[in-house]
């Protein structure tokens, strides 16, 4: 269960650092105007919205209950 507190705390600050990468690859798109910053800037968005999932996700899964908590537990090795 610890690791899966550190992995939610991982994650949060994955969102955190992406939010600043995308912050800086769209300054530097209005300056640079290419394609490749512009896949940069869907590249790092896709990766804060998977890490907006995976924190959503765990927080639901540990609301539900001390009944799913057995089965949780059991999947983490």
């Amino acid at each position: 269960m610890d690791y899966m507190l550190s992995a939610g705390a991982a994650a949060l600050t994955n969102i955190g650092l992406l939010g600043a990468i995308v912050a800086t690859y769209v300054q530097n798109m209005r300056l640079i105007r290419s394609y490749f910053t512009g896949g940069l800037v869907i590249v790092a968005s896709l990766f804060m919205i998977q890490n907006i999932v995976i924190v959503i996700f765990w927080s639901k899964l540990y609301v539900a209950g001390p009944s799913i908590k057995g089965i949780v537990d059991a999947a983490a090795p």
